[in-house]
């Protein structure tokens, strides 16, 4: 018997997945809106459900949803299930609400993002996007082609050191990784540029020190150092050529890479680390590769407003690629907001 949290789930898709598995024995925690449409699920609760109030076009009140969720116990699989059709409510309800989600409630083993075809008829562009909710300026396609981008940063099977973004999770950065400012900055030469181009020199331009999740550094599912041989993804020669510092529960001591990476290991938190790789910046961009759940929720409202910086780096050719006739992938998506970016998820949904 597994523990569901299901999103929008008084009606539609929602409510019939929780009848679903209520019937089939499983522990289900419903969502309404507000404290009115909680009657829509008295039959639920009725049943053995549990249920948790708040309007997620409301950045508190979503992050208010999460902490009742983790009051009730950690579940086994979240079904971000809620959205809306039109109006200014599709951004933050579609798009902000999963991610912060994501962000806040404690690590299932399960995420199910639910999409649609309507992806297709996205665009792939989020120039001039109100996340907040004020302005109506996204399409429900939009949201559709964004939330999956989403779902495949945080997806890919049977994470593995020889594939440490899942099975197939590479293709997150087969847009990125055939640039000539890639491989130039791996090391590596020829390449090519294209339009995409602009947003990687951009994304890497002017940075001074960054901050990480443990397991975007590794070794796979974390713990404790052992011999403390690991010393990331990326070789002796890792791509950043700056002090990067480490979420971890594990003390270790600094290591220094070739190329001027430094490795610091943080253990008192998210806000602490935040504090020393702003210092260690000295004024230039922070940049930061944490895992939506490394995040604290200052730092979660910072982020939500510069999402589409993550959204640049969760795209792919892969989903891209189907909003273009040529199937060539098309990369116009713009940085807007403090550059404070969460890298795509080295890790599987089956966490």
């Amino acid at each position: 018997m597994a523990r569901m949290f299901i999103t929008g789930s008084a009606d539609g898709l929602g409510r019939a997945t929780a009848q679903a598995l209520l019937s089939d024995g499983h522990e289900v925690i419903v969502h309404a809106r507000s404290t009115e449409r909680l009657a829509a699920v008295q039959d639920l609760i009725g049943r053995g459900a549990s249920a948790v109030v708040g309007d997620l076009a409301d950045l508190d009140q979503t992050r208010a949803v999460a902490e009742q969720v983790n009051e009730l116990g950690r579940v086994d699989a979240v079904i971000h299930n809620a959205g809306v059709l039109s109006g200014p409510q599709v951004m933050p309800v579609n798009i902000v609400a999963p991610y912060l989600l994501t962000a806040v409630i404690n690590r299932p083993q399960r995420l199910i993002y639910l999409s649609s075809d309507m992806h297709h008829g996205g665009r792939a562009d989020v120039a001039g996007l109100d996340w907040s909710g004020r302005r109506a300026t996204g399409s429900y396609s939009d949201s559709k082609l964004f939330v999956t981008t989403l779902a495949l940063a945080v997806a890919g099977p049977n994470q593995s050191e020889e594939n440490p973004l899942g099975e197939g999770g590479e293709r997150v950065h087969d847009w990125v990784v055939p640039l000539a400012a890639w491989r130039q900055s791996h090391g590596e030469q020829g390449g090519e540029v294209n339009e995409c181009t602009r947003i990687f020199e951009e994304s890497v331009e002017n940075v001074g020190a960054g901050v990480m999740g443990r397991n975007m550094f590794g070794p796979v599912r974390g713990g404790a150092w052992g011999d403390e041989q690991w010393t990331g993804w990326w070789g002796d020669n890792p791509p950043y050529h700056y002090p990067v510092f480490i979420l971890t529960h594990y003390p270790r001591d600094p290591v220094e890479m070739e190329g001027g990476t430094t490795f610091r290991f943080v253990t008192d938190g998210i806000e602490s680390a935040l504090e020393q790789v702003r210092e260690a910046a000295g004024g230039k961009t922070s940049c930061f590769g944490a895992a939506a759940t490394s995040l604290s929720s200052t730092w979660q409202r910072d982020c939500w407003t510069s999402l589409s910086s993550t959204l640049f780096q969760c795209c792919s050719a892969t989903v891209l690629a189907s909003s273009t006739t040529s199937g060539t992938p098309r990369c116009s998506l713009t940085r807007s907001g403090p550059s404070r970016r969460p890298a795509s998820r080295t890790s599987s949904t089956e966490w």
